[in-house]
């Protein structure tokens, strides 16, 4: 906004002074025929106190001087009579010729304006704003020059200040890391900065008079925020004004994103309605919070699921341990030999199942503390996948044959392989030991292998329970059983298939599963042919990978 157009500012002074010296013009040539016509208009110039006015020659020495003068640059009427005029202008002003070009202008033209410092008796500065005009005859014979200056320092310190005081506040418009935009009363963008810029995409010159509601306002929203401009407008009365409030913006490229929106009504220059928005774009925050929360979910089931593991651990545990302290004890109260070898025989078998059931148990959680932490490494060797899916059969066909489950396997296809021995036949006999557990008597259990030309692949398959779609993701996390619970049919720890596949991977291959509800489940084993030697496994994401 122009401070030229404001009252008594340098355009009006202007006016005034040109109005003033018309004056004086006319009354000279009303009067300047008449007795006494020059005494008058030396009274009207007098009388101006607040304006400098004085006559010159053609050259530019004083002829006249108005108290107004005296007051404004300190010197007398004697003291200035007959000395040029360019005494007023600062020495740089001078060496440019200033002075000088200011009357040739008014010559030219009739009157030459200008402001800047001017030099007072005692040498201080003061802000003028000059008028300089030609005084000439009916014939246009120039006779000298009239000058009107107003002392406007006052007014230039306010100018100044003002302008600092804007170009502070555009500053901190321009880096603040907020998106500030501003907008009319009917709705049109009016401000908009920097940051604004880089939230939505749009520059200041491509938005300035647009509607804020169809730039950046989603479709949803846009009703809603023409009613409250219309309310607040009609009533004075605007609900979300003067809130922090969190809604969705819209940038240029029509991506709806959070934000943290506050709008302060003000008044424009004029009485006009104007309202400033501040707006923070909240996307990381909210990411943030919502990574915060479902972490805390994980923490939660993670939590649940360790508390399952250790009641079922606690069970685990416990159960051999008990049978190989009551046969034990068994054995060591016989001191009368009330039974015969055979039943020793039977205690001692009995002792000895427990005892390695609870060495696997504990093998289990070392391994997979090992793999967790990145400290598993393989013992590669080549070897017959036959033969150890024999010694995995000859395991679970005791079981089986309790069951009544038929085993069958057509594993010749796939030849030897390069891996570790040791951890290949512990990940076969963790899922045909599922199966066989899963599957209800009179089932089956199935071993194939196949050889791809990347590697081998092992399908387990039972006629079992089958595991529905919603329970395939958890499948493979530590410490998860789909039947959980001190009710839970089956007993395991829960480690079996979360081992299973950190081994496979180690190896650099993985396990995949297919099921259905109450027809049973393939899980499929897919390994290289030549995993690298010792290689180390980072921890591996908790979710199994889909169905195939």
């Amino acid at each position: 906004m122009s401070t030229r157009n404001q009252p008594g500012e340098p355009a009006l002074a202007l006016l005034v002074i040109a109005v003033l010296w018309m004056v004086v013009l006319t009354v000279h040539a009303v009067v300047r025929r008449s007795l006494g016509a020059e005494e008058r208009i030396r009274l009207l110039i007098a009388s101006l106190k607040d304006y400098a006015i004085l006559t010159m020659d053609p050259r530019g020495n004083v002829t006249s001087w108005n108290q107004g003068a005296e007051q404004i640059k300190g010197y007398t009427e004697d003291e200035i009579i007959g000395r040029n005029f360019s005494c007023f202008y600062p020495k740089e002003d001078v060496e440019a010729g200033k002075p000088g070009a200011a009357l040739a202008e008014a010559a030219r033209l009739g009157r030459s304006e200008d402001e800047g410092w001017r030099v007072k008796k005692d040498g201080t500065r003061f802000w003028a704003e000059v008028v300089v005009t030609a005084l000439q005859d009916e014939s246009g014979q120039l006779h000298g020059f009239g000058t009107f200056t107003r002392d406007v320092t006052e007014r230039k310190r306010i100018e100044n200040a003002l302008a600092d005081s804007k170009a502070r506040l555009q500053a901190i418009v321009d880096t603040a890391l907020t998106a500030i935009v501003t907008m009319d009363g009917h709705g049109v963008i009016t401000g908009w900065n920097p940051r604004a810029e880089a939230i939505f995409g749009w520059s200041q010159d491509e938005v300035l008079g647009n509607p804020l509601a169809e730039t950046i306002i989603p479709t949803q929203h846009r009703a809603a925020h023409r009613a409250g401009l219309a309310r607040y407008l009609a009533t004075g009365e605007g609900p979300v004004l003067g809130k922090v409030l969190e809604l969705s913006a819209l940038d240029r490229g029509g991506r709806e994103f959070p934000v943290e929106l506050a709008i302060s009504p003000a008044t424009a220059p004029g009485g006009s309605p104007l309202f400033v928005g501040f707006v923070r774009d909240i996307s990381a925050r909210k990411q943030a919070a919502d990574a915060i929360a479902n972490l805390n979910s994980e923490l939660k089931i993670a939590n649940q699921h360790k508390s399952e593991f250790l009641a079922n651990m606690s069970h685990e545990l416990r159960t051999p341990l008990n049978s190989i302290l009551g046969f034990s004890e068994l054995l060591l109260d016989d001191t009368s030999a009330r039974y015969d070898a055979s039943t020793h025989q039977k205690f001692l078998s009995q002792i000895n199942t427990s005892g390695r059931h609870l060495l696997a148990l504990i093998s289990d959680i070392l391994d997979l503390s090992k793999v967790e932490a990145g400290r598993m490494t393989l013992k590669l060797e080549s070897f017959s996948v036959s033969d150890v899916v024999g010694d995995v059969l000859a395991t679970i066909e005791p079981i089986a044959t309790k069951k009544r489950i038929a085993i069958k396997a057509d594993v010749a296809a796939a030849g030897k392989l390069e891996a570790d021995a040791g951890k290949f036949k512990q990940m076969l006999l963790n899922l045909a030991s599922n199966a066989v557990k899963f599957t209800p008597e009179g089932g089956m259990v199935s071993m194939d292998a196949r050889r791809l030309p990347e590697g081998v692949e092992i399908a387990v398959t039972d006629t079992g329970i089958g595991i529905a779609q919603s329970d395939i993701d958890r499948l493979f996390k530590e410490f998860q059983q789909l039947d959980s619970g001190p009710g839970r049919r089956q007993e395991g720890t829960g480690l079996g298939l979360a081992l299973t596949k950190r081994l496979a991977r180690l190896h650099g291959g993985d396990v995949r599963v297919v099921s259905e509800v109450g027809k049973g489940s393939t899980f499929t084993i897919s390994l290289p042919l030549r995993p690298t030697p010792s290689r180390q496994l980072a921890p591996p994401a908790v979710s199994a990978p889909p169905a195939s």
